[in-house]
């Protein structure tokens, strides 16, 4: 528990400041990619909504992870790998957890266009994405 509230500590830094920054620029950048494939998977392939976020979320998540990791927080890619990517996908997996009842509420119960409701989802789970993973994956 010391160690977190330590890290919290070091959360509001300069350096912090800079990675937040680059976390935003790496993920809007894979957001609107995953909108895009959304829209396609679903608009031009036919598949569910849920479905199709689904599949945009693994693939770009992968690609959020290898970016964050080299740009935002300056890590090389080494012996941590496998266990970085499987912490990242769990800080990902409890993101997206919201994201998707998110996504499915406002969409189906509230009618809210299914683009427009996976950016709401999208951004708030972003949020809670970046604390995770600076406080327990990239601790840099």
């Amino acid at each position: 528990m010391k160690k977190v509230v330590f890290r919290l500590k070091d959360f509001f830094t300069k350096k912090a400041e800079k990675q937040e920054f680059s976390y935003f620029v790496i993920g809007a950048c894979t957001a609107g990619l995953s909108l895009l494939i959304l829209y396609l998977l679903t608009d031009i392939a036919g598949l569910h909504y849920l479905v199709s976020a689904i599949v945009a979320a693994v693939f770009c998540s992968t690609i959020n992870f290898m970016l964050n990791k080299t740009v935002t927080f300056h890590e090389k890619f080494g012996r941590r790998f496998v266990r970085e990517y499987f912490g990242f996908g769990g800080v990902t997996l409890a993101g997206g957890v919201f994201q998707f009842i998110s996504l499915f509420l406002l969409t189906s119960i509230f009618g809210l266009y299914y683009i427009i409701s996976s950016v709401i989802s999208i951004f708030i789970a972003g949020s809670f994405r970046f604390v995770g993973n600076k406080l327990f994956i990239f601790r840099k």
